[in-house]
């Protein structure tokens, strides 16, 4: 689903993404006193998911973000979507220009932070 150029720049911040995840981990263990680290995990990473964007976004705009964030191409939302790829790049553009993001790297960025919230 990625590209080649979009895997090789998700492998050169995978680093960042694993230690971030583990901070957060972290420190949720410590705010909710969960000595033993066991949660749902499946739960908090898909209501975090499904909230994402929420406020600033569209649907249809969350929609792409969402299929973005789950590692689709463009041409893979075009498809999943049957919209035209000129529509996936307007909603692609309005919802970065919203997000305050110039790139799908920002964006996964972006939603880590959100799991900090939880």
């Amino acid at each position: 689903m990625f590209t080649r150029a979009e895997l090789g720049r998700l492998r050169l911040i995978e680093p960042m993404v694993l230690a971030s995840m583990r901070e957060i981990w972290k420190a949720w263990l410590e705010r909710t006193g969960n000595v033993s680290g066991v949660d749902n995990v499946h739960a908090r990473l898909t209501t975090c998911f499904d909230n994402f964007g929420q406020k600033k976004l569209t649907k249809r705009e969350r929609k792409i973000s969402q299929l973005l964030l789950h590692g689709h191409s463009l041409k893979s939302v075009e498809k999943e979507l049957k919209i035209a790829p000129g529509t996936v790049m307007v909603h692609k553009r309005n919802l970065f220009a919203k997000l305050e993001i110039s790139s799908q790297n920002e964006l996964f960025s972006l939603f880590i932070d959100d799991l900090k919230s939880l």
